[in-house]
């Protein structure tokens, strides 16, 4: 639990079992091509995680959706009668549409809420992972 990086130490323990297990080669080569695409999946998130969304975008809805709904009660005013309606009528409407604009932002960067800066950091993993490949060469006695 003190590792760096969990994905990486996990995979690296994975492949040390396998190793240890003595099981056929088949079978070997099987649960190793699993490990691997283990290590791609998490590679492929920590890269979307690490992508940066340009901002613009999401202004440029927020500021058209701020815009419409300025203009939503001049539209409404001959439609509904009882006019007092039209203020809570268009807050309603502004609620449930920002609401969405907010969902279409945290569907744009699905990692943002998550917590994935203290499980992230590929180059810490490595040399973690590089120590405890030095560490396991010195248990078995193999000089690098």
């Amino acid at each position: 639990m003190a590792c760096t990086h969990k994905p990486m130490t996990v995979t690296g323990m994975l492949s040390q079992s396998i190793r240890k297990a003595k099981l056929d080669v088949i079978d070997e080569m099987k649960i190793d091509s699993d490990v691997t695409k283990f290590s791609d999946y998490y590679g492929m998130c920590e890269r979307i995680f690490k992508m940066p969304m340009p901002l613009s975008y999401t202004r440029l809805t927020s500021r058209f959706l701020s815009v419409w709904l300025l203009f939503m009660p001049l539209a409404l005013y001959g439609a509904i009668n009882p006019h007092w309606a039209i203020v809570p009528i268009t807050a309603f409407l502004a609620f449930a549409i920002f609401g969405i604009e907010e969902l279409g932002v945290q569907i744009e960067e699905p990692f943002s809420i998550l917590p994935m800066d203290t499980m992230a950091g590929i180059d810490a993993s490595i040399f973690e992972a590089l120590e405890l490949d030095k560490e396991d060469r010195k248990k078995q006695g193999v000089v690098a």
